[in-house]
This record gives structure tokens, C-alpha cells and sequence, in this order.
């Protein structure tokens, strides 16, 4: 999460009109291109939520259980609300239920990478979003 939306995160609040705080979290669950199902969240929220409104800011809502499960980890902060922005959506790929709420572009099943988001490591620094075609 944090890594792969720092672009789009960047580019959303030099948007922004209102009043606002950034705190980053750190949830993943690729390795080399394939979701591992197991969802890991080694740097959590520094801020204390509780009543106010959330903005989860994703690069990409795939399967749902990397959002579900950082939701999970929310629950407790008692927020006054929390809504999900997602620069790419994947529909197709979804395991979980999860009720975006902002969506930039819904797209293919394809692994994508650029602006911000990597293949193996490499290219989070392209200015426009690629995918690897399948064989």
C-alpha cells in the first residue's frame, strides 16, 4: 500500500480543498507478480483515529484481502467513517467483498506496474502505468 500509492497520494492531496492529515500504513501481499494470499502489515498508523473520517488511499483494489484485512486492523480505532480511494480497480480478481468508494480507472485482470507501482522491484518511477501481457 504505502509504497505502491505514494504517487497517486502525492498528485490526490496537492488536489485537495479541504483541511486534511496524511499517516501511512504499510500492508502487502504480492511477491513476483502472484498474490501470496497471506497479508502482511509491518508499519501501522501512527495517528489516533478515533472520530474522524477516514480516507484509505490505494493504488490498486484486487483481490480485497489485502483492504479487508487492513480494515480488520481498523475496526478498533473507531473512526467516525472510512472510505476507500483506489487509483486502479480490479473487479474480476475479487475474493473479498470491499465497497470502494473512489475509483480512478477500473481495469483488466493485469499485472500493472508504473507510477508507483513495481514489477519485482523495478519501475515505480515510470510516469504512466504499463502491464504485462500474457503468454
Amino acid at each position: 500500500m504505502l509504497t505502491g500509492a505514494a504517487l497517486f497520494v502525492a498528485d490526490l492531496v496537492r488536489a485537495l480543498t479541504v483541511e486534511h492529515e496524511i499517516d501511512f500504513v504499510r500492508a502487502s501481499s504480492y511477491r513476483d507478480c502472484r498474490s501470496t494470499g497471506e497479508v502482511r502489515i509491518p508499519a501501522s498508523v501512527q495517528t489516533d483515529l478515533t472520530g474522524r473520517h477516514i480516507l484509505i488511499v490505494e493504488d490498486i483494489v484486487d483481490t480485497g484481502r489485502t483492504m479487508c484485512r487492513l480494515l480488520e486492523h481498523l475496526k478498533d480505532a473507531r473512526a467516525a467513517s472510512v472510505a476507500i480511494c483506489t487509483l486502479l480497480d480490479k473487479p474480476s480478481r475479487r475474493c473479498e467483498p470491499v465497497n470502494v468508494h473512489f475509483c480512478g480507472f477500473t481495469i483488466d485482470d493485469h499485472y500493472v506496474y508504473g507510477y508507483g507501482l513495481d514489477l519485482n522491484g523495478r519501475y515505480r518511477g515510470l510516469p504512466h502505468i504499463a502491464y504485462v501481457p500474457r503468454n
